[in-house]
């Protein structure tokens, strides 16, 4: 299905915003309700948000013949004391909705129905804001943000042994895994990048990581992580939990 060229300008836009991670979040949440409902707007964001995903891909391009000539330096990343600029902003919102994807025909506890309202997979960071000599790193979240998750682990965990600690390279393995459907490998990543006290990614992770446990029952837990979080959408889920 193609609507593409139908789309109004204040469509797109809001689309864009969604997609971004910057719309309100009490807007999010209705957005998504939205996307749910109505098939059709569904395809719509996905077409979105293939289209600007394909402007990324095209400015992350540009950048591999520089990436080639600075090759001794290409697995630095931003050092966790002292984030650049694009980590800062690529993370606008804490977990923004790219398109809702709900199992509820397909689950049984109200722990996984739970799971399957809130769970989103991670936005990611956004592309055209990397670096040459971060590019391995950003050419894996552009495999990630098209779905391809297995390759955005293969390439992210073959810069963990000159970035052990760095706690963003342990967050997306952590969510990338999620969605890939190892949660094993997701809660071990996850929560050494929530043990970092410094990391901007803390709380999302904590967040994740009682999504997790959600998923797999284990109530309790879930509880502790999500009130370790400040995402608002945790104190949505504690919420009903503690009905």
């Amino acid at each position: 299905m193609n609507n593409f060229n139908n789309i109004s300008q204040e469509e797109f836009e809001k689309i864009e915003r969604y997609l971004d991670g910057t719309m309100e979040p009490s807007e999010k949440l209705e957005f998504n309700t939205r996307i749910q409902e109505d098939p059709v707007l569904a395809d719509l964001v996905k077409e979105v948000r293939l289209t600007l995903l394909g402007v990324e891909s095209s400015a992350l391009t540009q950048r591999l013949n520089t990436y080639h000539q600075e090759m001794e330096d290409v697995t630095t990343l931003a050092p966790t004391s002292t984030k650049n600029k694009y980590w800062l902003l690529g993370i606008a919102a804490t977990v923004a909705i790219i398109f809702g994807v709900t199992w509820f025909m397909n689950v049984n506890s109200p722990s996984e129905k739970l799971y399957a309202k809130y769970y989103t997979v991670d936005p990611g960071l956004p592309t055209t804001m990397s670096s040459s000599d971060n590019f391995q790193f950003y050419d894996a979240m552009v495999n990630y943000k098209r779905e391809e998750y297995s390759e955005a682990i293969k390439k992210w965990e073959a810069l963990l042994p000159q970035k052990p600690t760095n706690d963003t390279l342990h967050y997306f393995l952590g969510v990338a895994n999620l969605a890939n459907g190892d949660n094993n490998k997701a809660l071990n990543y996850l929560a050494k990048a929530a043990e970092d006290e410094e990391s901007f990614l803390k709380s999302d992770a904590y967040y994740y990581l009682g999504l997790i446990h959600l998923k797999e029952n284990n109530i309790e837990q879930a509880k502790k992580n999500f009130e370790l979080s400040t995402n608002e959408t945790a104190n949505k889920i504690l919420s009903e939990l503690n009905r």
